[in-house]
């Protein structure tokens, strides 16, 4: 007697006839592999873009780097203009700067020319973050403007005149030539600016053969402020004196 239904055993399934099974075994192995490929790409972008990130901020053969540790610890109302560079300086004898060149009106000009800025007024905010507001700064009668001077400016009035003191045989006048007094406390200021700024480049002495002595060398470079960046902040400033 025939039943309602026939049915198959299943060991007389041909080999090979179970597609729904394979396809998505197939289907697991491609997404598997596609993930894994995915990633390595991800990673090796992400190396990539490390190395570049790398090599701008610290420049292939030279000796300047960045210290990002560094925190602003005293308010300058100059502080956005003072910009960092690297600066190599010039200490040769045989290429002398113009700074070094014999006294002369030009000269004295181009010194004059580096601190002639001098005094600044301070906006309202500034005055704030210094905490001057309402204090005896006061110098122009009539008008709120509170003045300062940056140190540098300072600094280099006192360098120009220690120069002018050692030319004493061109600048004869006296109002030119400061005293003893005034001489030690620019000695005694430039030493405090030189350990305040502690300056680590490293000296360099190579050994010249032409010379048979070690010489030094002097293009490593410095991490300096824009003085000139600074120099057009302090310009800007200048009060009008009515």
């Amino acid at each position: 007697m025939s039943s309602a239904r026939d049915y198959i055993a299943l060991s007389t399934i041909p080999d090979g006839d179970e597609t729904g099974q394979t396809t998505i075994e197939e289907t697991r192995k491609t997404g598997s592999t596609h993930i894994v490929y995915y990633l390595v790409i991800i990673f090796q972008t992400l190396i990539i873009i490390a190395l570049a990130l790398r090599a701008l901020r610290d420049p292939p053969k030279s000796n300047v780097f960045r210290d990002d540790r560094r925190q602003i610890l005293v308010y300058s109302p100059a502080k956005d203009v003072a910009i960092g560079q690297p600066v190599s300086f010039n200490l040769s004898p045989e290429d002398p700067t113009m700074y070094r060149d014999a006294p002369s009106v030009n000269v004295d000009e181009i010194w004059r020319d580096l601190y002639k800025a001098g005094i600044s007024y301070l906006t309202h905010e500034e005055q704030t973050n210094l905490q001057l507001v309402g204090a005896d700064a006061k110098v122009i009668a009539g008008r709120p403007d509170k003045l300062i001077q940056l140190a540098v400016f300072h600094d280099m009035h006192c360098v120009n005149k220690l120069r002018q003191r050692l030319h004493q045989d061109y600048y004869t006048e006296p109002s030119l030539l400061l005293g003893t007094w005034h001489m030690d406390h620019c000695i005694d200021a430039l030493r405090q600016t030189v350990m305040c700024s502690g300056d680590i480049t490293p000296i360099v002495w190579r050994w010249d053969d032409a010379k048979a002595t070690a010489m030094r060398d002097a293009s490593m470079k410095h991490q300096c402020r824009n003085f000139n960046k600074v120099k057009d902040w302090a310009i800007e400033r200048v009060p009008e004196v009515k």
